[in-house]
């Protein structure tokens, strides 16, 4: 028979062993680069890292090069998991066919599906800036294009597909127009063949110099609601705004015009939602991010300002990616409003992590862990200022790995890392608390998530334990 002890010993042994997967995602307040730059065989000027893409379960992810050439047609490289941790590039450059003129920068705008099977990629250069999107579909580690998009009617110089959103299963895909005076977004849906449904989205309340519709850009997982901002970096009239599909797919609006509380230059820079569009966060220009909340009557107001945790003179939060359940959020600094303005300072870009208790208040979040930052012997400045690093975003949806892309980095020649999240017990408080009450939240709790940290944490207490039964 076992002493009483021992039992004891051995019944948290067996309690620690069965628990090794049942971590809460709150639990998980840092994170560590796994994997070196990913870049491939770039060259000056191809801005990989542009735009990156991660798939809800953490397994595959894409990153974009939208100057790679000649001709500057762009692309994007596609990457898988394994089960040991490592990423793996599985494709070279990807490029969709049927450019129309000499240029398309494709992967200014590039969406991955959240099962991973689907990638929508812009490029707004096509047709002498007219615009276009591709559609991909994954087969095993192959991709194939499933489609060619591009807006109906008159689309001189509307630069469709600068921005793009795509939905979890790959069937709806939203690009920005954003090269005419209000801009707008346009919807394309897969029903046996690419189309586009309705008319361009534009808004109410907007300004006529407002051409950057659509610079902030997200679809909810289902695909039924489209969120969008304008955005220019001087403006103080910048907003977002929210569309519906209804069962005869149809989209309209949703609310008014959602804009910061008092006059803010440079809000709509970014933008982010949980999977059920529930949770809306919007870049709200240089100094912090604005988080609204879906009331009972369907409309969005505003639950938390937060300042910038980040502030190092005037940086603003280019890149916004939020966990599906609307508990963390990833806040990504490269110092710079536009990738063609540089400081003279030299900025590496970091990534800054907030979470919420998901059962709480959706104004409640806090900055947990250090600023995030790829690793100091990877990044090259040569002529430029910066590195990029914090401008892209792709994140799983327990928000425990994500992508960072570092379009700039080595003269624009570009990079990106992967990151998984580590444990912690030292949260960092929140920068300022919620300034109201939100009327509703995601219903449910954060999935839980293990990692290798822990697995190495509980193998040590477990030899502990069986060396104290001996």
């Amino acid at each position: 028979m076992i002493p009483l002890r021992n039992a004891a010993l051995l019944a948290i042994l067996v309690s620690l062993l069965s628990s090794n997967s049942k971590v809460a995602a709150d639990a998980w307040t840092s994170f560590t680069v796994v994997q070196p730059n990913v870049l491939p065989a770039g060259t000056w000027g191809d801005e990989f890292g542009y735009a990156v893409g991660m798939s809800k379960d953490g397994t595959i992810a894409v990153s974009s090069a939208p100057q790679d050439g000649p001709p500057t047609n762009g692309g994007f490289y596609a990457y898988s998991r394994a089960a040991n941790g490592t990423w793996e590039r599985k494709t070279n450059l990807i490029t969709g066919s049927g450019v129309i003129g000499t240029s398309s920068s494709q992967g200014l705008g590039l969406a991955l599906s959240g099962n991973g099977k689907w990638v929508a990629i812009g490029g707004p250069d096509d047709g002498s800036r007219d615009g276009a999107v591709w559609v991909f579909k994954r087969t095993g580690d192959t991709w194939a294009q499933d489609g060619l998009l591009r807006e109906t009617g008159d689309r001189t110089e509307g630069k469709l597909g600068e921005h793009v959103a795509i939905s979890s299963a790959g069937s709806t895909v939203a690009a920005s127009r954003a090269g005419q005076t209000n801009g707008g977004v346009v919807i394309f849906v897969n029903q046996n063949g690419w189309v586009q449904q309705g008319p361009r989205l534009v808004g109410t309340d907007t300004v006529a110099t407002q051409v950057s519709k659509g610079y902030g850009l997200a679809l909810t997982d289902n695909g039924n609601k489209v969120f969008f901002t304008s955005y220019d970096s001087q403006e103080t009239t910048n907003g977002a705004w929210v569309f519906s599909r209804n069962t005869s797919n149809a989209w309209n609006q949703v609310g008014g015009k959602l804009t910061a509380a008092a006059s803010v230059q440079g809000f709509g820079a970014s933008l982010a939602i949980s999977g059920d569009g529930s949770i809306l966060a919007v870049g709200g220009g240089p100094y912090y991010v604005i988080v609204f909340a879906e009331g009972p009557d369907g409309n969005y107001s505003i639950v938390q300002t937060i300042p910038n945790p980040n502030f190092s003179g005037a940086p603003v939060f280019i890149a916004l990616a939020m966990s599906r359940a609307g508990d963390r959020l990833l806040l990504g600094d490269v110092a710079a409003p536009t990738k063609e303005y540089e400081h003279n300072n030299k900025d590496i870009g970091s990534v800054v992590l907030l979470t919420r208790d998901p059962s709480g208040p959706v104004g409640s979040w806090t900055q947990l862990g250090a600023h995030i930052t790829p690793p100091a012997n990877e990044t090259k400045y040569r002529s430029n200022s910066i590195t990029g690093f914090g401008w892209a975003i792709g994140m799983d949806e327990n928000g425990t790995h994500f992508i960072g892309g570092a379009f700039a980095n080595d003269d624009y020649t570009g990079a990106a890392w992967f990151f998984e999240s580590i444990p912690s017990s030292s949260p960092t408080p929140a920068p300022t608390p919620a300034t109201t009450a939100p009327t509703k939240h995601p219903t449910g709790s954060a999935t839980k998530h293990g990692g290798w940290g822990l697995h190495t944490l509980l193998l040590l207490n477990a030899m502990v334990l069986l060396s104290l039964l001996e």
